[in-house]
């Protein structure tokens, strides 16, 4: 949290620590990385900071690899689309 609050300005809540690989992996990344939603990679989670952009209806929209940063045009432009901006 201090990493990402310093690095990142986060103000947002963040998950507490789960399981994101291997046979105890978490049911979020269970589907997070199933490959279950069109044009979303399956595959697991390379390293930190992978990020998977989810819609108001609960739909995996994209998934962005550890390089893409939290702030990359894409990624807005990404958002500020599924807002109606």
């Amino acid at each position: 949290k201090e990493f990402c609050s310093s690095k990142y300005m986060v103000t947002f809540p963040l998950f507490s620590k789960i399981t994101v690989k291997g046979e105890d992996k978490h049911p979020l990344y269970q589907w997070l990385t199933a490959g279950s939603e069109p044009n979303v990679p399956a595959g697991e989670v390379a390293w930190n900071f992978e990020k998977f952009l989810i819609d108001a209806d609960g739909n995996m929209v994209k998934r962005y690899g550890t390089r893409t940063e939290p702030n990359d045009p894409a990624v807005i432009a990404e958002v500020e689309r599924l807002l109606g901006h």
